[in-house]
């Protein structure tokens, strides 16, 4: 990417280290969601989420936007993020090798994309401030108030022109040029024949192939997340909160009933992020089981609990190998390229 156009980045719900891939944690992952959907405007049926990667992604509708660029409900103050701008070919779901993307295939294809073209550099946690790379700035009103306009239909071609800038980016073929070709000790001619030979779906096979290990690495990800969540849910007493008690009360009160409805939600998230592991057939069950359940605290954080905790750490154990795998290429959370770079070679493995 050129120097000046890297130049224009924002974090954005991420820090240095993070990945697009492998959210992990269930808990984190649905109030990313939320967050997305209400910032960007998007709506719910247009934001493709993935337990595979850690935020959703806006879908162009199969019969385009209409009269308006975007969505009508998106928000002007978000449009500097590059995934309001992914062209149609890179937002939706492609079909190759006789059969279409699924949904997990499609956000780890797109995640790669997004990474490996920069829009997304894992290394800082920033994001490419499409409009600035334009000569906007979100931060100033004057500017918001004419991509507002933009939106609801008002002509404007530099807007119109930063799809075009977005898909280059997204254009992971090598430009031909002799500086690069002495950068890369290439002739004019070798780099020629690598352009020509770049295959357009790399990062979909690289999405597909990979799958399965990610898939194994994230179910013990989120097994561990969750064993930590009902460690902290099995801590404090029962009685009426007080209000007016400090944030950082060393002793947590929960309201009674509270730990139960809490649980319901957890195994629910834990059954979207296990979809496909090994040992979570009770997870159903034992969802009807805690509904049901009407004793003391103590008993259920005994009984339910206990039997939801056996469960993650069966799962967690039976998938420590590919995550441990995973790690061993270098930490996923201290290099956010480890992940990418991972689903990326097993296309040429």
């Amino acid at each position: 990417m050129d120097k000046q156009v890297s130049s224009f980045r924002r974090p954005y719900q991420s820090e240095p280290g993070d990945s697009l891939l492998l959210p992990g944690n269930p808990i984190e992952a649905g109030f990313t969601y939320a967050h997305y959907q209400r910032a960007t405007g998007v709506p719910h049926e247009h934001l493709a989420s993935s337990t595979m990667v850690a935020v959703p992604i806006p879908v162009r509708p199969e019969d385009g936007f209409g009269e308006t660029p975007r969505w009508p409900t998106a928000r002007p103050e978000l449009m500097w993020h590059p995934l309001m701008w992914l062209p149609h070919d890179v937002a939706s779901r492609a079909e190759f090798d006789g059969r279409t993307e699924t949904l997990d295939e499609f956000a780890l294809r797109v995640a790669i994309q997004v990474t490996e073209s920069s829009l997304y550099d894992p290394a800082s946690g920033t994001w490419l401030d499409v409009l600035a790379v334009g000569g906007l700035d979100v931060d100033d009103p004057a500017d918001v108030e004419r991509v507002r306009l933009w939106l609801s239909g008002g002509p404007d071609a530099l807007l119109d022109g930063l799809s075009e800038t977005v898909g280059n980016l997204l254009d992971m073929r090598p430009e031909v040029s002799p500086e690069l070709a002495d950068h890369l000790e290439m002739t004019l001619d070798e780099l020629q024949t690598a352009r020509d030979e770049y295959d357009p779906l790399y990062a979909h096979r690289s999405a597909r192939d990979s799958l399965q290990f990610l898939s194994e690495c994230g179910y013990a990800m989120a097994a561990e997340a969750m064993l930590d969540a009902l460690d902290d849910l099995a801590l404090g007493e029962v009685g009426e909160p007080d209000p007016y008690a400090p944030i950082n009360s060393p002793e947590y009160v929960w309201k009674p009933g509270s730990r139960k409805s809490l649980t319901v939600t957890f195994i629910r998230l834990t059954r979207d992020f296990l979809n496909g592991a090994e040992h979570t057939g009770a997870l159903e069950a034992l969802e009807s089981q805690v509904q049901a359940f009407d004793g003391t605290d103590d008993q259920f954080l005994n009984g339910p609990i206990s039997a939801f905790r056996e469960v993650l750490e069966l799962v967690r154990h039976l998938y420590q190998g590919s995550l441990d795998e995973l790690y061993g290429q270098g930490s996923a959370r201290e290099e956010g390229h480890a992940l990418t770079e991972l689903a990326a070679d097993s296309a040429t493995a």
